[in-house]
């Protein structure tokens, strides 16, 4: 399937810019602050693509988001009704 292809595009990102070009792109600051979703730190600066998530836990998700790798040759046993791979 397309899946998992590289030039596969969500149909909630067709069009935007996914990488931004900006170092350190916010979105705003938040009068309260609130917990990360990945690390539950508060803060109050909000990223401009990863909202949910901590300066420091947006920075690491940004790096890591193009990562790939090759497959070949090895399986995979996917379970559930979500796989993004």
């Amino acid at each position: 399937t397309a899946t998992g292809a590289p030039g596969r595009i969500d149909d909630e990102t067709a069009g935007l810019p996914l990488v931004s070009s900006a170092a350190g792109a916010t979105a705003g600051t938040l009068r309260r602050s609130r917990a990360c979703y990945v690390c539950k730190n508060h803060h109050t600066v909000v990223d401009a693509f990863y909202h949910q998530l901590c300066p420091e836990c947006a920075a690491l998700n940004r790096a890591k988001r193009d990562a790939r790798t090759d497959l070949t040759g090895r399986t995979a046993l996917l379970t559930g009704g979500r796989a993004k791979i």
